[in-house]
């Protein structure tokens, strides 16, 4: 597989804070309601709490299929080349839900590098300096609406 260097993108706000997240890192399952379900081309797992937090999770298992030519630019001898991509990426996305706070997102590649994540309105995307030429992140927003 081939492969290009990027940057790492930042958020503005430079004192973002990722502590919405710890609540769910010490959750006891127990007394969850889990369910396995097939809709679309998704697999998803959630499990749902039955008390007043109204606490929802989700596992998202997708594939983004890109069959696409990319144009590279190869500046050490000023010259562009067509270059073909033809691939199955493979995702798990998190989907957070709790009562009163903000909503909570993040994807996973295959290899457990978190490629995206969001909290409330605060989408961050992220590049990692060594990308695979393509590669196309599932579309957390129509994730969302199957959810609900």
């Amino acid at each position: 597989m081939h492969h290009t260097h990027g940057i790492n993108l930042a958020h503005e706000d430079r004192n973002f804070n990722f502590k919405a997240f710890n609540f769910f890192t010490k959750l006891n399952l127990n007394g969850y309601k889990f369910t396995e379900e097939r809709i679309k081309n998704y697999y998803i797992k959630s499990w749902k709490s039955s008390g007043v937090e109204q606490i929802r999770m989700y596992e998202v298992h997708s594939s983004v299929h890109v069959d696409t030519a990319v144009m590279i630019s190869i500046y050490s001898i000023n010259k562009k080349t067509k270059y073909p991509v033809q691939q199955t990426f493979n995702y798990r996305s998190y989907f957070l839900f709790r009562a009163e706070q903000p909503n909570l997102h993040f994807t996973i590649n295959v290899k457990g590098d978190v490629m995206a994540f969001d909290v409330g309105k605060h989408a961050i995307g992220i590049m990692y300096e060594d990308v695979a030429i393509g590669e196309e992140l599932p579309d957390a927003k129509a994730l969302r609406k199957i959810l609900h």
